[in-house]
């Protein structure tokens, strides 16, 4: 039986979206004035998702099973973010089964 590596995908997967988070974040930086008094808490949102994608590439590289689950809750949580987000989801959502899936004999 040929072996899962969905884990994989999913790392660089969540190594993708880091690296867009973080370019937003560049681009804001630079772009947004300064005197928009919401950029410190939209600076402060880009850097978070950019860090939570970050360390769940981590985690998805090691096949640690915490990982699969907060992926699978983000997956689900980017559904609502139509129409980008559900395209991703519905791409993203597949690589969180990394288990062995058990075939019938019958």
């Amino acid at each position: 039986m040929e072996e899962n590596r969905n884990h994989l995908a999913l790392a660089k997967f969540h190594v993708a979206l880091a690296f867009v988070y973080i370019t937003l974040f560049v681009i804001i930086m630079n772009t947004v004035s300064n005197n928009y008094s919401q950029k410190p808490l939209l600076m402060f949102y880009l850097f978070l998702f950019f860090f939570l994608h970050s360390f769940l590439a981590i985690g998805a590289r090691k096949k640690m099973e915490i990982t699969r689950k907060i992926s699978v809750a983000v997956g689900v949580l980017m559904l609502a973010v139509f129409p980008i987000g559900t395209i991703l989801s519905f791409y993203f959502l597949p690589y969180t089964e990394w288990g062995n899936v058990k075939e019938d004999n019958l």
